[in-house]
């Protein structure tokens, strides 16, 4: 994804390529949402805003999970374009035994993953860790694969995709 289109996206705005499907028509103007982060093979839904963009989240969102919002008129299907071919911003929550070298290990399984990250935060007590990474996938499969890898990191306990 183009520089441009990731400032873009970051900053709430539309990013004008077809990445998904609303409704069944194309050119709508749509973003991301910054609370759940999707990326292609996630189930999801849109959210019409008061400006007309259609924000994009997952269906496990816990800001579209309310049954009436779900029920509103303001939803609408959203699908996958099969030819996205642009990396997305995915968060991972880790889990582990806080010992010398342990961010060294997850980066080299990230490196190794052809993966970018963005960043990383470790804060350490009392011998275990709780970290968060924002990595560039280019689909939920290829996010399963890398947190399946960092899982089997001596010392790690859990990883799971983080979920603001």
């Amino acid at each position: 994804m183009a520089r441009q289109e990731q400032e873009q996206q970051q900053q709430g705005m539309p990013v004008k390529k077809d990445e998904v499907i609303i409704a069944g028509m194309s050119n709508i103007a749509y973003s991301y949402a910054k609370c759940c982060q999707p990326v292609p093979g996630d189930d999801v839904l849109g959210f019409v805003s008061a400006d007309g963009v259609v924000k994009i989240h997952r269906k496990n969102c816990i800001n579209v999970s309310n049954e009436n919002l779900l029920k509103s008129e303001r939803v609408v299907s959203v699908s996958w374009n099969r030819k996205v071919e642009t990396d997305f911003l995915a968060g991972i929550k880790i889990v582990g035994e806080d010992r010398l070298g342990i961010m060294n290990q997850l980066t080299t399984v990230i490196s190794k993953f052809d993966t970018n990250i963005r960043s990383i935060s470790l804060n350490a007590r009392d011998g275990m860790f709780v970290g968060t990474m924002m990595v560039y996938v280019r689909n939920s499969e290829k996010l399963s694969t890398l947190m399946d890898k960092l899982k089997k990191v001596p010392g790690i306990f859990t990883v799971e995709r983080l979920i603001s």
